[in-house]
């Protein structure tokens, strides 16, 4: 676990193993700052003495974490004179062998299996169907949950709503405080694990956090820095067998702030966001509704998530065996069509769900 050490409160350890060890310099004023600057140009030193050996560290980035490599055989002990935060050692080699090398379990919002009705996956999304047609691919799939609060903590806990109890947006709820997720079975089978995206509904104060050794969380975060820290998480630990929960908010934020490449694929009125996002029926607000509009942005936005996707799943394929992986691609919900307002509306409890690796038959 994390540790907090006062300024010049020393933190002593020998590396059985090769490890990383994550430090992170403690500054609340930098967030009074309007413009926030993140290196420390305040002086704070850190002093490490490995081996016997004095070094001094300066100007580290503050308020996040900084790693720092140790060899096996290392005794160093560690000062400052502010205030850090010391992670958990993370071990740079496998200890104990696993099944897979990599399993990532690929999280979708918003994910419509009903789009495939007006044109196929290898059409919309040829990378991602060219890579998982090598598994097995269901479109005849229902959510366990009718929207995402509920449904990834069946993800995590393989149980309906009603056992896992996970489902109000108002009451402060932990997912892992009454069960035992997915990612803490991974951890304690020797798997280093990570958890990388910015979905609100699986954030932190859930309790998303539990069985990950690593977590970097960046609220609605775009598919090209979920994939870059991915990418930069496999990298940084070869030796390592990893299990990675990753999540994608691309289908379902559709925001003005489309990239360019969307934006130009789009018709004129696609570029109209002036759609009601609820419908009030019998003096009540039903769930969101959309036009055409959106269903046009939502294709261009598919296209363009599936490029960027493509570039994880080439590097899976340049460094992984099929036997080595386990990769899944699930989602809570789809959409509702126009002329529908119930929650519950066909169009929007049906997913995809596809997974590849290993003993998984093409299908």
């Amino acid at each position: 676990l994390a540790r907090k050490m006062k300024a010049q409160e020393s933190y002593n350890l020998k590396a059985d193993d090769g490890i990383i060890l994550p430090i992170s310099v403690v500054n609340s004023d930098v967030y009074k700052v309007p413009s926030i600057n993140t290196v420390s140009n305040n002086g704070y030193l850190i002093d490490i003495k490995i081996n016997g050996k004095d070094y001094q560290l300066n100007n580290l980035a503050q308020n996040r974490y900084h790693y720092l490599s140790f060899k096996k055989g290392d005794s160093f002990e560690i000062k400052s004179d502010c205030d850090l935060i010391i992670g958990k050692p993370l071990h740079a080699s496998q200890k104990n062998k696993t099944e897979k090398k990599l399993v990532l379990l690929m999280f979708m919002d918003n994910f419509a299996a009903k789009i495939f009705n007006n044109i196929p996956l290898s059409k919309l999304m040829p990378n991602t169907y060219d890579f998982f047609s090598k598994g097995h691919i269901f479109n005849n799939n229902y959510i366990n949950g009718h929207w995402t609060i509920d449904s990834v903590p069946t993800f995590f806990t393989g149980k309906y709503p009603v056992n896992h109890g996970v489902f109000h947006p108002q009451w402060p709820q932990n997912v892992g405080e009454k069960n035992k997720l997915i990612s803490e079975y991974y951890r304690d089978n020797g798997y280093m694990t990570f958890h990388i995206g910015g979905n609100q509904r699986a954030a932190p104060n859930y309790g998303y956090t539990k069985g990950f050794e690593r977590t970097v969380y960046g609220r609605q975060q775009p598919c090209e820095e979920v994939i870059a820290e991915t990418l930069e998480q496999i990298r940084a630990f070869p030796e390592r067998s990893q299990f990675g929960f990753l999540t994608f908010m691309d289908l379902h934020l559709l925001s003005p702030i489309q990239s360019i490449s969307t934006q130009i694929q789009n018709s004129i009125l696609a570029h109209d966001y002036s759609m009601s996002r609820n419908k009030i029926v019998d003096g009540k607000t039903k769930i969101l509704q959309n036009n055409r509009n959106y269903e046009e942005r939502y294709m261009s936005e598919a296209k363009r998530l599936d490029f960027y996707l493509n570039i994880l799943f080439e590097y899976i394929k340049d460094n992984y065996s099929n036997n080595e992986i386990l990769i899944a691609l699930v989602s809570d919900h789809g959409y509702l069509s126009t002329d529908e307002t119930h929650v519950l509306s066909p169009s929007r409890i049906s997913v995809p769900f596809m997974i590849r690796g290993g003993m998984v038959k093409e299908g």
